[in-house]
């Protein structure tokens, strides 16, 4: 008889089957050159999911974060990320968590010297549905930012 041992994980802790947070088709951000812009990266989360905010309501939670790629000519500055919805869930009724649903904005502060920029960042987050959250990912982003 072969017997397979397999690591075990918290319950509420599952693999993800598919990506439950998708980043939308975004156009090159045209931007003056060398004067602070802003790109905005716009996010869908899958119906019936959540993710934790930038701010999440416990420390214990991963907070969704955006971080640009150094890139010649491009000088990144502060994100500004929304605020996240106060809600609770089936698996804590009495407990509420700072999340995002559905659509969500991000903000990337930029200076960039003239030219074609194309670089990248990556988004980190944490998908959750009412009953369990599933593993960090990190999901990269293309950025192309022209500035004259």
């Amino acid at each position: 008889m072969l017997l397979l041992a397999m690591p075990t994980m918290p319950q509420n802790f599952m693999a993800a089957p598919h990506e439950f947070v998708s980043v939308l088709p975004m156009d090159p951000a045209h931007v003056v050159a060398g004067r602070p812009a802003v790109v905005e990266v716009h996010l869908r989360v899958a119906n019936g999911m959540h993710v934790n905010s930038h701010t999440p309501s416990e420390d214990y939670l991963i907070p969704t974060t955006i971080t640009p790629a150094a890139a010649a000519g491009v000088q990144w500055g502060a994100v500004e990320y929304p605020a996240g919805e106060m809600r609770n869930f089936a698996f804590s009724a009495t407990e509420k968590f700072s999340v995002y649903t559905g659509d969500v904005t991000l903000r990337l502060r930029v200076t960039a010297r003239a030219g074609e920029h194309a670089t990248t960042a990556t988004l980190r987050y944490q998908a959750c549905d009412n009953r369990a959250c599933y593993p960090p990912k990190n999901l990269p982003v293309q950025l192309m930012i022209v500035a004259k």
